[in-house]
């Protein structure tokens, strides 16, 4: 069993209707959540609709950790979860960020690259 768990947002659409919608997971510590609640409102504020319902999202945003070996692996599996809903036309695009982003970059672009976004926590 994993020690690091999938932090559930459970909240109804708020944001433009007529925007892209988009769900994000969130993986790690406690500033991780802070920061996918920053990334939300953000998001929100240029026009998205987000919501935690990632079968409705035309965007996935996964939220990473890259410090315990645990986190490691569940934040590379739940991206790979989400490349396989884009290559089964359930998302159109897969975004991740965080600090396992931050710290392999170079290596994800190169393994992964299904992904349509990467980018740190600069």
């Amino acid at each position: 069993m994993r020690d690091v768990a999938v932090v559930q947002y459970e909240f109804e659409a708020v944001g433009a209707p007529d925007g892209p919608h988009i769900a994000l997971v969130t993986l790690g510590c406690d500033k991780n959540t802070v920061d996918s609640e920053r990334i939300l409102a953000s998001s929100v504020g240029h026009g998205a609709r987000v919501s935690s319902d990632v079968r409705r999202a035309d965007v996935l945003i996964v939220n990473t950790c890259g410090f315990i070996q645990d986190a490691k692996e569940q934040s590379i599996e739940t991206i790979l979860d989400a490349c396989d809903l884009k290559a089964r036309g359930q998302l159109s695009a897969v975004v991740a960020v965080g600090c396992l982003v931050q710290r392999y970059k170079t290596e994800l672009e190169h393994e992964i690259p299904e992904v349509d976004f990467l980018h740190g926590i600069d």
